[in-house]
């Protein structure tokens, strides 16, 4: 059997029910409907964001209701990070399989899950067994979505993508805060809690109708190839019909296990464990701590991911321009660490305003290392090897679990459980600040320029050399 690639045909008129599973392309995508393809993978990231989170905007309604402490919710968690690790290795042979049809499996597990299997749970067990299993879904999906993203964006607007990938867990928790102030009342009810829930499962399961018809990706000989921009996109595809993709993905985990990927997945993760708390513990430390109501708490949260999108955008699209990451990483380091110390000295009666102008200033400062340090991440990838990106994402996909794991076994024997104390916050704010500054050595690890004017040289040399390709490409079309 042979090794090599070669590029799908082009599909017959007509209605094809094996379009439904088969979904590569038979060229790179272009314009609009590259555009249109990567909103889609950003709106599926959204609503399986929205799913798996549907709770947390009503977190104290469901601990009475099922008799759960903040010690079993913190243990649930952990249980279903484990779950989701186990997901992110299996996802990993979409270097083999594709990423597309993870995506669309994915979301009719948690529509369905969402819709029913969750609101109608008739005790703590139930409700964690379900969570767990959405998680399972949700860690499948971690994998698929970035790689996605990486397939359909050349290197020089990869930050930018980056950005817009990351916009689909943020805007996740922005339309469950937005939805959550709406919708609940100052009294929240079980009642409410389930519909929150139901909201987000006919999303998803409409979404899960969208990508089933219309979600396509990369055939694996064009995903398996590094490109900087555009114009490289008839060189790759070119390439594709004699790259042996038997050879190129051998030894995977040996190809792809190395300090600037496992080491630098797990430095980011422990980078994001403010962030974690801030998903996870928030909803317990500005009601019940700063005394918030839970509708302030929600509103205070709009804002805080309003502002991380915008800023994700934006970061991303300057890390692109200047064609550098790294500086923006130690950027958004110092900026993170202001904010947890700006948290660390927060007192009860602190106003909405102040709360407001700390979190988005964390948001802002988080935007600003992690939009970069992904697409320096997908690139450094690439540099060791662009067909196994699916494995190389699932790696980080695993450190969350393995850096989220251990802090929710912590957490509240730090913070106090069940009742919090201001010195538990105080000393988990500075394992959050300590774990930026172990974070910011692995910058030097990764992929990419510190000097923007050192990248453009390496850019323009580059395409120098495609250019050349091309006119030889050319010319062997002429004389043929």
């Amino acid at each position: 059997m042979s090794s090599t690639t070669s590029l799908p045909v082009a599909p017959r008129n007509g209605l094809q029910l094996q379009r439904l599973w088969k979904r590569d392309l038979t060229h790179y995508p272009v314009g609009g409907y590259r555009a249109f393809l990567l909103a889609v993978v950003v709106l599926a990231n959204i609503v399986f964001t929205w799913t798996v989170a549907a709770g947390a905007a009503a977190t104290p309604v469901i601990f009475p209701h099922f008799g759960m402490t903040l010690g079993y919710y913190a243990d649930l968690l952990v249980v279903a990070g484990v779950v989701g690790g186990l997901a992110s290795y299996i996802s990993s042979w979409g270097d083999r399989w594709g990423r597309a049809n993870m995506v669309v499996i994915g979301l009719l597990i948690n529509g369905l899950f969402a819709l029913f299997a969750i609101p109608l749970a008739p005790n703590k067990f139930v409700f964690a067994l379900m969570t767990c299993l959405l998680y399972l879904a949700d860690g499948a999906i971690f994998v698929g979505t970035p790689a996605l993203v990486r397939d359909f964006s050349p290197q020089m607007q990869r930050g930018l993508a980056m950005g817009f990938w990351t916009f689909g867990p943020v805007a996740g928790y922005f339309v469950l805060s937005a939805v959550a102030r709406a919708y609940l009342p100052l009294s929240v009810t079980f009642a409410n809690w389930q519909n929150l829930y139901r909201f987000s499962g006919y999303a998803a399961l409409v979404m899960f109708v969208i990508c089933l018809l219309l979600l396509r990706e990369l055939p694996a000989g064009i995903r398996s190839q590094r490109m900087a921009a555009m114009n490289e996109r008839l060189l790759v595809e070119a390439h594709a019909r004699g790259l042996n993709l038997v050879e190129a993905t051998k030894h995977r985990w040996r190809q792809m296990i190395h300090v600037n990927t496992i080491c630098s997945s797990i430095a980011i993760n422990l980078f994001l464990v403010i962030y974690f708390t801030a998903i996870a513990y928030f909803v317990f430390y500005l009601p019940e701590f700063l005394h918030f109501s839970l509708s302030s708490f929600n509103g205070i949260q709009e804002i805080y991911w309003g502002v991380n999108i915008v800023a994700l955008v934006v970061w991303g699209a300057l890390s692109d321009w200047l064609r550098v990451r790294k500086p923006f990483m130690v950027l958004g380091s110092a900026g993170t660490i202001v904010a947890i110390l700006l948290l660390m000295n927060a007192k009860a009666g602190v106003s909405f305003t102040s709360m407001a102008l700390i979190l988005s200033l964390l948001s802002t400062s988080l935007a600003c290392c992690y939009a970069p340090w992904f697409a320096s991440f997908t690139e450094t990838l690439e540099a060791r090897n662009p067909a196994l990106i699916a494995t190389g994402s699932s790696l980080y996909g695993f450190a969350t679990r393995v850096v989220g794991v251990p802090f929710g076994l912590i957490i509240p024997h730090i913070i106090g459980s069940p009742v919090e104390t201001a010195s538990g916050w105080r000393t988990w704010y500075w394992i959050c600040l300590a774990c930026v500054v172990v974070f910011v050595p692995f910058i030097f690890t990764m992929y990419g320029h510190w000097r923007p004017s050192a990248a453009r040289a390496e850019f323009e040399a580059h395409e120098a050399k495609v250019a050349e390709e091309l006119s030889r490409l050319h010319e062997q079309s002429a004389a043929a």
